[in-house]
């Protein structure tokens, strides 16, 4: 299967890729969101959900940053990366990026180790799926 990106699509996907958590059923501000992540999935607008090993990737966050690096297999391949800040309150999420001062914002929801993050960079709309190391 062939999979088309726009550059500004997958660079959206850097910013958007940026929450997780931990905890079951939960998103008050008591969580902990600190751990490491692997991509389970990631939707762009109008696509089907990419999976591995189409898209790839890690989640790395503190109690305040995110590190994210993320290869979508296209043609070429994308390698994707991002750092800066994030915040949460209740069920949502803001960051913005070190790298290039875009921001992004929405909610996250968690079950068990499974976390979707909706998110919104640029007016475009990014759901993506996080499962927690051990």
């Amino acid at each position: 299967m062939k999979t088309r990106l726009t550059a500004p699509i997958a660079l959206g996907a850097i910013a958007v890729l940026l929450a997780a958590g931990c905890g079951d059923e939960s998103t008050g501000p008591s969580v902990d969101l600190t751990g490491t992540y692997d991509l389970e999935s990631v939707t762009f607008p109008g696509q089907q959900p990419l999976t591995p090993p189409t898209a790839v990737g890690t989640l790395v966050l503190t109690q305040t940053t995110y590190d994210v690096n993320i290869t979508i297999a296209t043609n070429p391949p994308q390698q994707v990366s991002d750092q800066g800040e994030y915040s949460t309150s209740g069920n949502t999420w803001s960051q913005t990026s070190s790298v290039n001062g875009s921001q992004a914002v929405g909610n996250y929801t968690l079950s068990g180790t499974r976390l979707t993050v909706n998110t919104t960079l640029q007016g475009l709309p990014i759901v993506s799926v996080w499962l927690r190391r051990g």
